[in-house]
């Protein structure tokens, strides 16, 4: 590089300088030397041939080196690149480098000038298109057009010195490819899969195609289809093996045609009753590789297996095989199979002449009918039905029958046809049938019923092998009457063994009912209905009567079945008549009204009678009943008598008469209830006979509501009472008895009454009162109970009694008790004796006499005492007063001196008893002390009653 300097002056003296500080340099570089350019591997890589270009899935850049000599501004290093779409005929654009809508092959080139020694072109934004070739040219200089072009362009051939950098007219590089971002495609032509993908004996091989451009490879990954780690296949030269392992084992599958447009899969060691799972991809030249092909299938080639359960082999049976049945199973010693099919088949061959089922008959050739059974792997089971004509048809009364059965698989591929089939020549069972007489009841009425709705008759016949071929039924009452078919006879006493007229049949195929069959039908369950509109019409029915339906039935090898001689039970009862339900007294007496209940004071039993008309044992009557506390809310509970149900329809207690009589009692124990004092219940009652007829009912939606509903209120609190007058023990003088009092008081209902009983046994005598006034009643066996009277709130909190006729000396036994309203007595009667005594007692002196004289002292004095009246009821003497006074100077004796005249104090004595009523002065000491010789006394006796 160098640097030019110059200065100039003129002939004033005054000069240019031109060079620093005062000028810019001026500069330049001598270059004779050509550069190096080297292109980056993936260039250099690419096809010098354009008849074989190299296949590329993406250019994003092309880069390189560039040395020089000089690494200078004024002489860069240049690089030039030329991109050419061969096919399209236009070059890449050197200004945008996006679109090949460039045609001018001179100006195309793109120029990257650089001081460094590396280049790179960004050709991420070009266009390329897929399937098109590219020629990519390079070549380079320095600024001072320095080329070297020996031997150019340059190949893998070219040696260390050869074209250095190549021209525009001859570049170093030029490399061919074709641009391909497609991936290819591959498929799976074979095994050719129809869901649900089970292969059979047909796989061989698997094969498939590729295409796409430059296709140079198909792989394929071959595993069971099972979460890895398990077995995978490994392919070798002409063989393989499975080996456990984990994500796909990659083969490469065999090329056919040498272009990989068909590949094949073969040689594998298929394992039965296994799925796969089956992943094939193809690469191409450019790296592309394709989306992945996956099939799974499953390969069976074992056929089903089944058996035949029932009929049991070898047994006979009496009665209608109704089916043939058992399991089957689509199996493989290991793995899991494809699985059954649906359609199954079995075959049955009767020995009696060879002939075969084919499901509606019996033929000479063999069509074995078919049934569904449930797909897939497993034991399933199976079953065939055996219609009528089964039977029907059989020309003997005892065949030999062989059964055959087999399945199909579910494989599928190439198509159904292809299925494994298990062998349909393999006798799986043999039964033996023999015909019986047919079975028949009367299915309604029901036998031993009792029915208020009954406006046909159905009987039900069953062939039990040969086929029914007529039908027979009699309809006799309880006395013997029987029915023609359109009236009962005049006259009773029939007997269906002997009078044959009485049995009924018909061949009426249009009104009905059919009762002759041809051909025989050798069905289960027949029904021969009879009703109004019948030919034969089922019978009038009365209320309140027994009757009896038989049935005769033959079939086809005249055999007979005859209800009314085996086993002759059958019976039903006609009854439309309403039971009478009747509650006793006390619960019919009870109040209507919620609002005014009746007081009770105990529901320890609810009970009644119910009458009906038919009293025989088929017909027990129920007595429904149900107890609500409308204070609590809720119902007596029947089976726990707790009041803890809510919904009325459970608390329904069904009380059952199974007593075979006309008038039949009933009663329902509930002293055990959870009863609570002062609350108020609702008792409902119906009653309801076998048949349904009712006598109420339970109100439930549109049914009637119950026959009673009665109201009452519990009051199990005991009312008190007291008698405040007279006294137990008391003793009542003259005019001191005008009235018996007391009190009374109830915390429930309410005092309605006090009673009382007064009598004076000893006499046998009971007081009775009337209106106003009464009378003492004898010989009276039983007690009489008076009523007190009242004028108090609340009543009776205050009674007497008055107006009583009282008997002088008489001890009165007196009891009394209190009633509520709700009829609660008191817990204890008040019981009392008391005496009434209106006399006074009557005292005598026997000793002294009166006006005697006695010339010695007396020992004692004596006397008598009564309390009258003189009877022993009478109240007794209390005291007996002694009083003497000495005429001398009017002194008086105190019974342990003389005091002065004015100091009587009459000294008290022991009264005599009513069975002993004399007396004696209990001390005489110090009487007759100071008394003179003569003396007057005047003795006074008297006595007080108790």
């Amino acid at each position: 590089k160098y640097y030019l300097y110059l200065r100039a002056g003129n002939a004033a003296g005054q000069e240019l300088l031109y060079y620093p500080p005062a000028a810019s340099t001026h500069a330049f570089v001598y270059d004779v030397t050509a550069p190096t350019v080297t292109a980056g591997g993936w260039v250099a890589g690419l096809s010098t041939d354009s008849v074989n270009p190299t296949y590329a899935n993406e250019v994003t850049y092309a880069s390189g080196t560039v040395a020089d000599n000089v690494s200078d501004a004024l002489d860069k290093r240049q690089v030039y690149l030329r991109v050419y779409d061969v096919d399209a005929d236009k070059y890449l654009n050197p200004n945008t480098a996006a679109r090949f809508d460039y045609s001018n092959a001179a100006t195309a080139w793109a120029l990257y000038d650089t001081v460094g020694d590396a280049w790179s072109y960004d050709l991420s934004a070009s266009q390329f298109t897929t399937g098109n070739k590219y020629r990519l040219e390079i070549y380079g200089e320095d600024k001072a057009g320095n080329k070297h072009t020996e031997n150019c362009p340059w190949t893998t051939e070219s040696g260390p010195g050869d074209c250095q950098t190549g021209s525009s007219n001859m570049p170093k590089y030029a490399r061919y490819f074709i641009y391909n971002k497609l991936k290819p495609v591959v498929t799976i032509d074979w095994p050719v899969l129809v869901p649900p993908n089970y292969i059979g004996s047909t796989l061989d091989s698997s094969s498939g195609t590729a295409s796409g451009f430059g296709v140079n490879l198909v792989q394929y990954a071959l595993k069971y289809n099972k979460s890895d780690p398990t077995q995978h296949w490994r392919h070798y030269t002409s063989s393989g093996a499975w080996v456990y392992y984990s994500g796909n084992l990659w083969n490469t599958a065999y090329n056919p045609a040498g272009d990989w447009s068909v590949w094949v899969a073969s040689n594998v060691a298929w394992v039965d009753g296994e799925a796969y799972l089956l992943t094939v991809r193809a690469w191409d030249s450019a790296g592309n590789v394709s989306n992945e092909q996956e099939i799974s299938f499953t390969y069976d080639v074992s056929a089903p297996t089944s058996t035949v359960v029932y009929p049991v082999s070898g047994t006979e049976y009496t009665v209608q095989v109704l089916s043939v049945s058992g399991t089957a199973q689509d199996r493989v010693s290991t793995g899991t199979p494809a699985g059954l099919d649906q359609t199954f088949h079995a075959g049955i061959q009767r020995e009696s002449d060879s002939y075969w089922w084919d499901g509606s008959t019996w033929t000479a050739l063999r069509d074995d009918p078919s049934t569904l059974i449930s797909q897939g792997t497993g034991v399933k089971d199976w079953s065939l039905t055996l219609p009528g004509d089964f039977y029907d048809l059989l020309t003997v009364s005892r065949d030999t029958f062989t059964v055959y059965s087999w399945g199909v698989d579910l494989v599928n591929v190439p198509d159904p046809s292809y299925a494994n089939v298990e062998s349909s020549l393999t006798p799986k069972c043999v039964f033996y049938f023999r015909s019986d007489a047919p079975a028949a009841y009367v299915k309604w009425p029901p036998a031993a019923s009792v029915q208020n709705d009954v406006s046909s008759v159905t009987l039900n016949i069953s062939a039990v092998g040969a086929g029914v071929s007529q039908v027979w039924a009699v309809f006799i009452d309880t006395g013997g009457y029987y029915w023609t078919g359109s009236s009962w006879s005049l006259t009773g006493g029939y007997d269906p063994a002997t009078d044959s007229e009485v049995w009924l049949s018909t061949d009426s195929a249009v009104a009905g009912p059919d009762m002759v069959f041809t051909p025989p039908r050798s069905e289960s369950d027949m029904a021969v209905t009879f009703d109004g509109a019948t030919d034969i019409a089922a019978p009038a029915w009365a209320d309140g009567r027994e009757y009896k339906v038989f049935v005769r039935a033959n079939n086809s090898a005249g055999q007979l079945v005859d209800t009314y001689a085996s086993p002759g039970t059958y019976k039903f009862v006609y009854d439309i008549s309403r039971p009478t339900m009747t509650p006793a007294a006390a619960l019919t007496a009870l109040s209507d009204a919620e609002g005014s209940p009746t007081w009770v004071t105990n529901m320890n039993s609810v009970s009644g009678l119910m009458d009906d008309n038919y009293a025989g044992s088929l017909n027990p009557l129920y007595a429904y009943l149900r107890v609500f506390s409308i204070d609590q809310g809720k119902y007596l509970n029947p089976s726990t008598l707790a009041f803890d149900v809510a919904d009325g329809a459970d608390a329904w207690k069904a009380v059952s008469m199974p007593e075979p009589e006309y008038s039949r009692a009933w009663a329902w124990d509930i002293s055990g209830a959870a009863w609570l004092g002062g609350n108020t219940y609702k008792l409902e009652m119906y009653g309801r006979d076998m048949a349904g007829n009712s006598d109420g009912n339970d109100g439930v939606g549109a049914h009637p509501p119950p026959k009673y509903t009665k109201y009452f209120r519990l009051d199990n609190v005991l009312p008190a009472s007291a008698v405040a007058y007279p006294q137990n023990g008391g003793i009542y003088g003259q005019d001191s008895l005008l009235q018996l009092k007391g009190n009374a008081s109830d915390s429930g209902s309410g005092v309605t009454a006090v009673e009382y009983r007064l009598e004076y046994p000893a006499m046998a005598s009971k007081w009775k009162y009337y209106v106003t006034s009464g009378a003492w009643l004898t010989a009276q066996e039983f007690p009489i109970w008076n009523v007190a009277e009242t004028t108090t709130t609340p009543s009776f909190s205050t009674w007497v009694s008055s107006n009583i006729n009282w008997v002088d000396g008489i001890e009165y036994t007196f009891i009394s008790r209190v009633r509520d309203l709700a009829g609660n007595y008191g817990a204890a009667y008040s019981t009392m004796t008391f005496t009434y005594d209106a006399s006074k007692p009557t005292t005598t002196v026997t000793v002294p006499i009166d006006g005697a004289v006695y010339s010695g002292q007396l020992a004692t004095l004596s006397g008598t005492a009564k309390d009258m009246p003189d009877r022993a009821t009478a109240a007794g003497l209390q005291w007996l007063y002694l009083g003497v006074q000495r005429l001398s100077d009017g002194g008086w004796w105190t019974g342990l001196e003389w005091a002065g005249e004015n100091a009587r104090d009459d000294a008290p004595q022991s009264p005599p008893t009513y069975a002993d009523p004399s007396w004696e002065a209990q001390s005489m000491s110090g009487f007759w002390d100071g008394i003179p010789s003569a003396e007057t006394f005047y003795v006074y006796a008297w006595s007080t009653d108790k």
